[in-house]
Formats: C-alpha cells, sequence, structure tokens
C-alpha cells in the first residue's frame, strides 16, 4: 500500500512512508522502516516523533457518509498523474488526519494496482516462456507463487540462450548455498526469469519487487524474505539449516519444539535441530500424526504443497466493512449501511461490467460486545466480541431497498446490543448475466409467494455455466476487511 501511494504520487524510491488509517501505520515503506524505525501500529505523533516530521504521512482514501460515488476509477486515472496533478496532491494530502467518524477506508486505489500489476507480470511470463510454460498462484493482493520448473530444466539441459548464460543476469541476487548440480542451473534459470519480470514491472508501472528462488513454496518464501525490498534471494536446500527457526511453527507448536528441545525460547531454536527426532518419536510427543508429519517435513525443507492455477480467477466475494465506536444510534448505522451499500452496488456493477456475472446473495455481518452493558470492556486485554451474520436476497434497487432490510435485520439486535461494526459482502455469483445490472437489482413484479423468505433462505452455490473463467480463490476481500479491522482494534486497544 505505502508503495502504490509513492508511485501515485511520483516519490522517489528512497523515500520515508507512512500510510496511515485514522490514528495507526497502515503500512511503511522500508527506508521509513530501516532510517527511524517506524513500524505499523504507530500513531500519527509517534511518526512525526521518530522522523523529526521527515517522514511522509499519508491517510488512505476513504469514503465520506452521504458521498456521491461516481464510478470506479481507471488505473491510469489514478496512478498516471501529470506533475503538476503529483505535486497538488502531494500538498493536499501530507499530514492530513481523518478520523473514523468521518467514513470508512476506501481500498480501491490498491486493488487497481494489483491488477494492473498482475496483467504486466502475465504479459511478461506469456512473452518470455510461452502460454503453458508456467503455472501462476496468486496468494494476496501482492503476492504470488510461480513454478516454472519444467521450462528452467528444460532451458539448463540445452545449455540456455545467450540472454539466459549473461553473467550479469546473476549479480542482482543473493545466493545461498552451492551444488554445481542440475538443480542449481535450473534455479539460475529461475533467477533469470524472475529478473525479467521485475524489470518489466519497475520499467512499465513504477513498482518494485521482491523474489525468492527455491524448490518449493515454503522455501520460495523465505528466500524473498532475503530478498527485500528490491532484490531476490535464491536457497538452496543445503542451506536450509542457517534459515529455519522454530518461531515460524507458531505459539502452540511452537511451544511443544521447547518442550521437545528443552528450551526456553522457540526463536533460538534452528528447526534443523528437530531433525535427530525421528518420524515415530515426533508422533508419540505431538500426539497426532499430521503434525508430526508436518514438523518432520518441515524441519528438512520439504513442502508437498503444491503451486495451483489461479489465471483467471475470480474473487468468490465483494465485501465492505466499517468498524466503529459501540452505538445503538439507528440513524448513525443506518448512515454507514447507506454509504457501505453504496460502494458494493458499483463495486458490483464493474465486477459485472468485466467478468459478465452477478451475485444472487448479499450477507450483512455485524459485531457487538458481549458485555453487560454492551460497551468495550475496560482494563482488560479481552474484547469479548461477536460477529454474526445475516443473509439478504439481491432482488431489490440497493442501496434504497438494501439498507432497509438490513437495518430489519438489525433492529432486534439493537435492542439487545449496542452494534461495533457493520458489513456488507455480494456472495454466490452467477456467470452469463444477460440483462444490465441495474435491471438485476431490480424486479419488476411483487415477489411470488412461494419465493423463499431472505430471513432464512441460505445462499446455494450455482453451477458455473461455460464461457468465464469461474476459478475462485482466496477471498481477498474478507482478508483486507481483517485487516482493517485489526488496525482498529490495534488504534483503540482491543486486542
Amino acid at each position: 500500500y505505502a508503495q502504490c501511494e509513492r508511485v501515485r504520487l511520483g516519490l522517489p524510491e528512497d523515500v520515508c512512508l507512512a500510510l496511515l488509517q485514522w490514528n495507526s501505520v497502515l503500512a511503511v515503506t522500508y527506508p521509513a522502516r530501516n532510517l527511524h524505525k517506524i513500524k505499523r501500529g504507530d500513531s500519527w505523533d509517534t511518526v512525526n516523533e521518530k522522523s523529526s516530521s521527515q517522514c511522509w504521512a499519508i491517510h488512505l482514501p476513504i469514503l465520506r457518509r452521504r458521498q456521491e460515488l461516481k464510478g470506479i476509477p481507471s488505473y491510469e486515472s489514478v496512478y498516471n498523474l501529470t506533475t503538476e496533478e503529483q505535486l497538488e496532491c502531494q500538498k493536499k494530502e501530507r499530514g492530513v488526519r481523518q478520523s473514523q467518524h468521518q467514513g470508512k477506508a476506501c481500498l480501491e486505489r490498491y486493488r487497481l494496482a494489483s491488477m494492473r500489476i498482475f496483467e504486466v507480470v502475465l504479459e511478461s511470463l506469456q512473452k518470455y516462456l510461452g502460454k503453458d510454460k508456467f503455472i501462476l498462484e496468486r496468494a494476496s493482493i501482492d503476492e504470488f507463487y510461480l513454478d516454472i520448473t519444467q521450462y528452467c530444466h528444460d532451458s539448463s539441459e540445452e545449455g540456455g540462450d545467450e540472454t539466459l548464460s549473461n553473467v550479469n543476469a546473476m549479480k542482482n541476487t543473493v545466493i545461498f548455498g552451492h551444488r554445481k548440480d542440475s538443480i542449481q542451473r535450473a534455479l539460475e534459470q529461475a533467477c533469470v526469469v524472475s529478473g525479467r519480470i521485475r524489470d518489466e514491472v519497475r520499467d512499465e508501472l513504477g513498482f518494485t519487487m521482491s523474489a525468492g528462488i527455491s524448490t518449493n513454496k515454503m522455501m520460495a518464501k523465505l528466500a524473498a524474505s532475503h530478498g527485500k525490498p528490491n532484490g531476490q534471494a535464491m536457497i538452496l536446500y543445503l542451506r536450509l539449516q542457517n534459515f529455519l527457526k522454530c518461531g515460524i511453527l507458531g505459539g502452540k507448536l511452537g511451544k511443544e519444539a521447547e518442550r521437545l528441545i528443552d528450551r526456553d525460547n522457540c526463536d533460538e531454536i534452528m528447526m534443523s535441530e528437530l531433525q535427530q527426532f525421528s518420524l515415530l518419536q515426533l508422533k508419540q510427543h505431538f500426539s497426532s500424526h499430521d503434525t508430526a508429519q508436518f514438523v518432520f517435513d518441515i524441519c528438512r525443507g520439504i513442502d508437498k504443497e503444491p503451486v495451483k492455477e489461479t489465471k483467471g480467477a475470480l474473487v468468490k466475494s465483494i465485501t465492505a466493512f466499517k468498524s466503529f465506536p459501540a452505538t445503538d444510534c439507528k440513524q448513525q448505522i443506518q448512515s454507514w449501511l447507506e454509504l457501505l451499500a453504496g460502494e458494493i452496488v458499483l463495486r458490483v456493477s464493474q465486477d459485472t461490467k468485466r467478468h459478465g456475472r452477478h451475485p444472487k446473495t448479499c450477507t450483512m455481518s455485524y459485531t457487538y460486545y458481549t458485555t453487560p452493558n454492551g460497551r468495550r470492556p475496560q482494563g482488560t486485554n479481552s474484547t469479548r466480541s461477536q460477529r454474526q451474520s445475516r443473509s439478504i436476497r439481491l432482488g431489490y434497487h440497493p442501496p434504497e431497498s438494501l439498507v432497509p432490510q438490513a437495518m430489519e435485520r438489525l433492529l432486534p439486535i439493537l435492542k439487545q446490543h449496542p452494534l461495533r461494526g457493520v458489513g456488507l459482502s455480494a456472495t454466490n455469483f452467477e456467470s452469463k448475466c444477460e440483462v444490465a445490472i441495474d435491471h438485476f437489482f431490480s424486479q419488476t413484479g411483487k415477489r411470488k409467494a412461494t419465493d423463499p423468505n431472505p430471513e432464512t433462505m441460505t445462499a446455494k452455490a450455482l453451477p458455473c455455466q461455460t464461457g468465464t473463467p469461474q476459478t475462485i480463490f482466496v477471498d481477498q476481500d474478507l482478508a483486507l476487511a481483517k485487516k482493517i479491522q485489526a488496525s482498529y482494534d490495534r488504534e483503540h486497544n482491543l486486542w
């Protein structure tokens, strides 16, 4: 996110910049991390104090209540600004704070950048490798896995072409280990491909990328951390023991590893130390075959999870969420629902134009505290929070009718609990929309008596029709909504 703002504002790659949501840093550039020790969760004042006001502090875009939504902008209109426009945005946006009561975070700017970057990546791969020479798995809005095993082995066996044999191709790659075998030669070919992709994205769009090259997904992700912020690294299996620590196992599993090694801090235990235990010993210690097999494999750098094809994949939901201090004010909650509904309709309309599909269901979610007075508990780290959802049938003109339906379902809840967040999520997509999106959201006649009650209906997935790729991958919108929620919770000490 921070890099998106750097590119949009025309700032240099070494700029110190922090992107904030309300009073909490959401993303930060590497120069700001390294020079000023700014980190996620820092406040506006902390950013200024740490950097002596030298760090750029930018608030992410927000949608304001009762704001007229005029459509989703294009990538070019957001990122290809003239110098004068960039200078104007810099002057207008630097250091300007926003309050959560003014509106909700809008992440469309970053979705646009993600889509455009992936387009360039695919174009680069198809140009250099060919359409059927790679498997690409999109893991998140800014991360993907790439399997080019067969291409790299074939190229290394053939000796590579003149470009691949160029010594300069490996100069910007940090290499851990040395094998002098076919695996290393194949990985070197992968380094060249990675370098080409990174160069294309940087030259065309101005975004820098880091890359990790190894023999499986886990090792490649680990290598990528050594290539940040604008480089790449390759890890060979023989150097595994120098990188993996038991801290990657997480809290509960890491504690079990501490007991096994008989040491207090799992972050100081190298995964290679677990190699001394047989699979049978691990089974006896962890009392679970799956857990024992996982630890047995991971401490040896074995990751059997394949790279899964997601080219042409579509998100399975379009989500908008808003957190706020707990309230039972109907007018306030309704105004947030109107803003959320307007955003959902706009994004669904754009999605329909792009992919020829439409959602059949809208899920409304809401959160509230379970304390007796419905307010945030004091003097404790426990939020005592509850999240629930209700299904709304999309058969009317939103947001005009979507909001009343949502409020109808929330009124009984408000009588018992003040709410601290509401969200809307369009789901259950159906391809081959043959009518305009506004007609889809309308209903020309009254609902039949035999129609299911939207209060009790459950969403059922429909079979995909031919014509539009319908592969589904991890729901990025939901992940982004959770990220925003976590930032809000961090700001208000709700952990």
